[in-house]
């Protein structure tokens, strides 16, 4: 068992600044709010979640010393450009406090104030009815290219979609990842991977940990972790990038987002 068809379901981003952050994804980019946490200030993960259509942005809260202003994430979460999305682009520009608005590579890429890397592309068919932005794709900025290309491809199984000496794509159930060979610093700052999360879906952890332990993935922990989320267990890839296997436990997918991550996990999410 691979993680050929597994949909990434969640990405989770830590942020110092929340209320900066919920404005920036309910104000400037219209994501719609699925899930509050209600046990504030003791449950610090997970604490607000937004449908961004084929994944769920997720918040944690965390200290500012987390954020050094040398580092940046390396990680670019991109965005499909839905009628309005010019309007989007336009009101970053005028909110020069919540990060900086740049032109790279025919694109608009906006990096917040917490380092975290946004890009807006123009809309693929599957997403122009969207009203709000559409996560299609994660930019994963890796060390080496060729090992990381083995460790997606062989050791978790996914399904290699095209490929240069800078890049690879790789299909999931859900979102596309693409790595990208590392630069030296992405504006100037020096790419950092411990402030976000990337996290897959799968219907069996138990099984698919022990596939996934046979095809040479090294796991943090032995055995997976349960609680009233359901179960979860994490890995890195060669590059540092933080990932997760996780299984919903029935109670969760009752709460707000749950809705969401049923019909992320059917492969529904990009088919409305």
């Amino acid at each position: 068992m691979s993680l050929q068809s597994a949909p990434l379901v969640y990405l989770f981003l830590e942020t110092s600044t929340l209320a900066a952050q919920r404005h920036l994804y309910e104000e400037m980019l219209d994501l719609p709010l699925i899930e509050i946490e209600p046990h504030l200030p003791h449950h610090r993960h997970g604490v607000v979640k937004y449908d961004a259509g084929g994944v769920v942005l997720s918040l944690n809260l965390t200290g500012s010393s987390r954020f050094r202003r040398t580092s940046s994430d390396a990680i670019t979460t991109v965005f499909a450009a839905t009628p309005g999305s010019a309007s989007v682009v336009e009101r970053l520009r005028d909110a020069p406090q919540l990060g900086t608005v740049r032109s790279e590579d025919g694109a608009t890429l906006f990096t917040d104030r917490n380092g975290h890397h946004y890009r807006f592309l123009d809309a693929p068919s599957d997403v122009v009815g969207r009203l709000a932005p559409a996560v299609v794709r994660f930019q994963l900025s890796v060390v080496d290219l060729p090992s990381s290309v083995e460790f997606y491809a062989l050791r978790l199984g996914l399904t290699l979609l095209d490929a240069d000496d800078r890049r690879a794509a790789f299909a999931t159930g859900s979102v596309e990842l693409e790595l990208e060979q590392r630069p030296d610093a992405v504006d100037g700052r020096e790419p950092r991977t411990a402030t976000s999360l990337i996290v897959f879906h799968t219907h069996d952890l138990e099984a698919t940990t022990e596939s996934l332990t046979t095809r040479g993935v090294e796991f943090r922990s032995q055995h997976a972790g349960y609680s009233e989320i359901g179960g979860t267990i994490r890995f890195d890839d060669p590059s540092g990038h933080r990932l997760c296997l996780y299984q919903p436990s029935d109670e969760s997918l009752t709460w707000g987002s749950g809705p969401k991550v049923s019909e992320i996990a059917a492969g529904r999410a990009l088919a409305k």
